[in-house]
């Protein structure tokens, strides 16, 4: 008991603290306290279910204080998840200037959801109302269903991606060309963004100019309209821009919508949501750039420090060789080693995901289990083990993925409120899933968790069976990502990483407008302007 205890107490400071650092991390200067509340309630609870779940496997656990602990957790996740979050996305997106009025329009933006929710309900009271069952626990039972479908459906495509990308990453992050191609693709890309930002950021300024004459003189008009100049980026971005509007560029939406037209505050509003997202997006693109240009910079002198000196030279005093055999010499193998563990690991689970289905127990991960029942010690490590990296694994895709400008999770406090309320409502929506999918390759049907999401197995296929059956296409996504058909794909239909194909022209013409960068970058700090690197000179 006191293990239990002990492991319950270290378990819960380490996530809470964890889960604190990282909302830190990511979560932009000037957020919201009620984004940072949820973003780091949303991610605490998903992050905790990893140690929760193998306090329940042992023995000696209170089940019936852990079935009260995951209700809490499960029904505050739910709430959280599809009415606070909700609100708080439309509010803070919205371009109303008053409380009263951006809570209206968060209102109006959800409305489709609520719609879609309240069609699903009535079609369930319809169906077990004829049947004549319909009852309290069906209701839940139907509720957790509905809920557990789209968090499975998320999980499984993250899943199959991530138990590919992590260990891909790490072994490719060990070859130091080829992450300097990825960063010098990845820098030609993000100023092609930033050039693109400036050119907006250059319309609306001549939209300023336009509507300002046309402004009303009524007091509340001029008002608003300090606010929305408020907004503007400093001044800096209009005398350092290079960009002036070129022939072939698209006129703005915002552009053709008002100028040259009467000036209403409907129009304002509209203005303000699109200066704010302006703001916001040349914020980010900008810090996105200095970002990348740093680690260019880093990955290009460590790169010609690798090919300058093969080994460690002992001579150099014993500081200076053990600091350059470890980030030169021996960090690159010590990535292929740990690529290799991650590797094993998720062919382990991918394993278990195309076999669970089979009456007979093929499950690596409850056979590992099963040969050390006897010490609740290892039980919970290896449990703790294969979770975590399984939730590491389905977290890789949301903190790597980006949807055009509307989602990115960026490090460094770069993060808009937006992308960190999506960021967290997805996490909400797989937490649960993944837990259930997790003892179902353990093969368990008497913890605390399964009893209390178990009630969905009221509602046909979708509460029973397909919980089961769904998750074997982990292997086929899987296999479409190790072939990069998916990554294909989710690029073709806008959604990427800044991913490039070796030995495509494409991406060579992009890696050689990074180098030009990277040249113009070193000139601008009085450093030498050629590459120093072997890959770079040959470009």
């Amino acid at each position: 008991m006191s293990g239990i205890i002990a492991y319950s107490v270290i378990g819960g400071i380490s996530v809470a603290a964890a889960t604190a650092f990282l909302v830190m991390y990511y979560s932009r200067p000037g957020t919201p306290k009620l984004v940072y509340f949820c973003t780091y309630f949303s991610w605490l609870t998903t992050f905790a279910i990893c140690f929760i779940l193998p306090l329940d496997l042992s023995p000696h656990a209170d089940k019936g204080g852990l079935k009260v602990a995951w209700r809490a957790m499960y029904w505050s996740s739910f709430l959280m998840n599809f009415i606070v979050i909700p609100m708080l996305q439309g509010y803070y997106d919205a371009g109303d200037f008053t409380v009263r009025r951006r809570i209206l329009s968060s209102l109006r933006f959800n409305l489709v959801l609520y719609g879609v929710a309240g069609l699903a309900a009535l079609i369930f009271i319809t169906y077990f109302a004829i049947k004549n069952e319909l009852t309290w626990s069906v209701t839940v039972g139907f509720t957790i269903c509905i809920a557990n479908a789209f968090g499975l459906f998320l999980s499984v495509f993250l899943l199959g991606y991530g138990l590919v990308e992590v260990p891909r990453e790490i072994w490719h992050s060990a070859d130091r060309s080829r992450t300097l191609s990825h960063l010098l693709y990845q820098l030609a890309n993000i100023n092609t963004e930033a050039i693109e930002i400036r050119q907006e950021l250059w319309q609306t300024y001549r939209l300023f100019d336009n509507i300002k004459p046309r402004l009303p003189r009524a007091t509340l008009y001029r008002d608003r309209w300090e606010e929305i100049v408020a907004l503007l980026p400093e001044e800096q971005y209009i005398e350092d821009m290079p960009i002036r509007r070129a022939a072939g560029v698209d006129t703005l939406p915002i552009v053709k919508t008002l100028e040259n037209k009467e000036v209403t505050m409907e129009g304002l509003v509209k203005l303000n949501f699109h200066v704010k997202a302006l703001n916001r997006n040349l914020w980010v693109v900008d810090g996105l750039y200095r970002d990348t240009l740093e680690k260019v910079m880093k990955m290009d002198d460590l790169l010609a420090k690798q090919n300058a000196i093969a080994g460690v030279d002992w001579s150099a005093g014993l500081l200076t060789a053990l600091n350059h055999g470890l980030t030169v010499v021996w960090k690159p193998k010590m990535l292929h080693a740990w690529a290799a563990f991650c590797m094993a690991m998720s062919l382990v689970l991918i394993w278990c995901e195309v076999t669970i289905l089979v009456n007979v127990d093929l499950s690596i991960v409850s056979a590992l289990i099963r040969g050390v029942e006897s010490s609740p010690f290892f039980v919970q490590m290896f449990t703790l083990l294969f979770l975590c990296y399984l939730t590491w694994c389905a977290c890789y895709g949301l903190f790597s993925v980006r949807l055009s400008r509307y989602y990115m999770m960026n490090k460094h406090r770069r993060t808009d409120e937006n992308s960190l309320l999506l960021n967290a409502s997805f996490l909400l929506r797989v937490a649960a899933p993944l837990a259930f999918n997790f003892g179902e390759l353990l093969r368990i049907d008497d913890a605390a968790f399964q009893s209390v999401i178990g009630q969905m197995s009221v509602v046909p296929f979708f509460g029973t069976s397909f919980n089961r059956v769904f998750p074997i296409t982990i292997g086929v996504i899987a296999l479409l990502t190790y072939l990069n058909l998916f990554g294909r794909f989710m690029r073709w239909v806008g959604v990427g990483r800044f991913e490039y194909e070796e030995g495509n022209g494409e991406s060579d013409d992009m890696i050689a407008e990074g180098q030009m960068i990277l040249r113009k970058e070193r000139r601008k700090r009085g450093v030498r302007s050629e590459p120093s690197s072997i890959l770079l000179q040959t470009i």
